[in-house]
């Protein structure tokens, strides 16, 4: 048995609808917010707008805390509701440079730019020299500056929203040893392409009046030979930044076979977040075996119903990258 305690605020008061098939909550790694979907009855009692504050706990476990964003109604009187969670304003777009600034003060700043909501920022340490953005996405502006991060520490930080409050966790301490195998997970799907492969790296480092001062080209000749040339190419604006450091750590995070594996319908536990770590054993088709390997989720589907609470996953890490 599920105990679905949604509630909607809107004005001086708080409803509670009556909900009608799933309930869902939809979370992704990057560039999201997450999203809260659900069918309610309009029994004429719960009359909400478009911005009202929803709750949504499991069992007692806070779930999803957001705002509503779209409302859809039927002649059968259901009211279909989309709410996203507060990082749906990271979606705006605006301008700023930075000097001497870690991820997490950058994240503050904007934050605090925008009115939005802090939880625990873990201190990221590396510090940015220079960060131009311009006309970028706040999501763009804050997962670049961790990118730059996890390329010169190794250190891999997830920002989330933990029921009204941003947060950057560290996937290795969101572990809470579930296991996913062929009896806690209805079925499964193992995917290999090189959609997202770079295997020529070229970077140009440019200087404050457009010029083209420096070039570095990183390139795998077996594997241009293998699947053509495929290439990254970018930009460098940062004065500070070595290109043949930065290119060689690119070439060694793209220039490979990307693996998904992603599972339907597993067990549900609402702790599961993207950057959670779970524990797979699966026979996959190739004859490759998982055998207790810790993945990290990067999307997740959470579906509730009365009677059950079922997850789908995309998990990443080692071969498998989402």
């Amino acid at each position: 048995m599920v105990t679905i305690d949604l509630k909607i605020a809107s004005g001086n008061k708080i409803y509670t609808p009556i909900v009608e098939n799933n309930v869902e909550v939809h979370l992704e790694k990057r560039g999201a917010p997450g999203t809260l979907t659900f069918v309610c009855l309009n029994d004429g009692s719960a009359v909400f707008d478009l911005g009202s504050a929803v709750t949504l706990r499991i069992n007692g476990v806070n779930m999803f805390y957001g705002f509503i964003f779209t409302k859809t109604s039927d002649k059968s009187n259901h009211v279909s509701v989309t709410a996203y969670n507060q990082l749906r304003y990271l979606k705006n777009k605006f301008t700023y440079v930075f000097e001497d600034k870690r991820a997490d003060e950058i994240l503050k700043m904007i934050a605090d730019d925008y009115g939005l909501q802090t939880g625990v920022l873990a201190n990221t340490e590396y510090m940015l020299p220079s960060y131009v953005c311009e006309g970028k996405t706040l999501f763009d502006i804050i997962e670049t500056a961790l990118d730059y991060t996890f390329d010169e520490t190794g250190t891999e930080w997830v920002l989330y929203d933990d029921f009204g409050k941003m947060t950057l966790g560290n996937p290795g301490t969101m572990n809470y040893g579930l296991l996913i195998n062929s009896e806690t997970a209805e079925d499964f799907g193992y995917e290999t392409t090189i959609e997202d492969m770079y295997n020529d790296i070229f970077l140009a480092k440019i200087d404050k009046n457009k010029n083209v001062v420096e070039t570095v080209q990183k390139t795998d000749a077996e594997n241009v030979r293998k699947y053509g040339l495929l290439r990254y190419y970018e930009n460098v604006t940062d004065e500070t930044k070595t290109l043949q450091t930065r290119a060689d750590a690119l070439l060694e995070i793209y220039n490979r076979v990307t693996k998904n594996l992603s599972i339907a319908d597993a067990v549900g536990d609402p702790r599961v977040i993207p950057g959670s770590l779970v524990y797979c054993s699966l026979q996959l088709e190739d004859s490759v075996l998982i055998l207790n390997k810790a993945l990290k989720v990067n999307t997740v589907t959470h579906k509730f119903t009365n009677e059950s609470h079922k997850m789908d996953l995309i998990l990443e890490g080692g071969e498998f990258t989402a």
